[in-house]
């Protein structure tokens, strides 16, 4: 009879072993369906924000945009205080332009003179009149760069030829070069002038 016991208990035995091996890996597979598996890190989801083991968040803070209207000309333009480039009172002209100017005296058995006159400088419309003996002879010349030529009757003796600046031009003082030939091709002038309105150059010739 204990023989038989004996027999049965080694029988059960393993029985019983597989069976509580089997409820393990029940257990095991049962909890890792449910996503409980342990890990041997840590989870980041169950780290607080501020934890240092977290990744730093390295996405720029968004800075707002501060809009100086009275710097940015795209929406309001400045105010400039343009001084324009030439001249147009007497007052801001230099002394010398405005004391005129004397080419000299000269003698001439000629009975007539070639004036030539033209802009120097820059062509600015600048423009001039030529006087003998307090005659108007030109009363308006427009100086252009090439020389524009006048033919003037000399009278006997005393001849005074004047050139008088009607204005400045868009940059002044005005700028003329005159070139003043008796009939006999004498260069008796060729000279230059910086005047302002209003100034004059003169110069005599005595016809003899």
């Amino acid at each position: 009879m204990r023989l038989f016991f004996t027999i049965l208990f080694a029988l059960i035995l393993p029985a019983l072993a597989l069976a509580q091996f089997d409820n393990a890996t029940k257990s095991s597979t049962f909890g890792s369906s449910f996503g409980v598996t342990p890990s041997k890190t840590k989870s980041s989801i169950f780290l607080p924000e501020n934890s240092p083991s977290s990744e730093p968040d390295t996405r720029p803070l968004r800075e707002e945009k501060k809009i100086d209207l009275t710097e940015q000309t795209d929406f309001i333009k400045k105010k400039f205080e343009v001084k324009p480039n030439f001249l147009t009172g007497e007052a801001d002209m230099k002394d010398e332009y405005k004391r005129g100017k004397y080419f000299g005296d000269f003698r001439s058995k000629s009975k007539f003179i070639k004036v030539m006159c033209r802009d120097h400088e820059a062509v600015d419309g600048d423009r001039v009149r030529i006087i003998l003996n307090d005659q108007v002879v030109e009363n308006s010349i427009f100086l252009s760069e090439s020389f524009k030529v006048f033919f003037i009757e000399l009278q006997p003796g005393f001849n005074n030829l004047e050139f008088l600046a009607l204005n400045q031009g868009e940059s002044g003082p005005n700028t003329a070069q005159f070139v003043v030939v008796d009939e006999f091709g004498t260069v008796i002038l060729s000279d230059i002038w910086n005047l302002a309105t209003g100034a004059k150059a003169s110069l005599i010739v005595v016809k003899e």
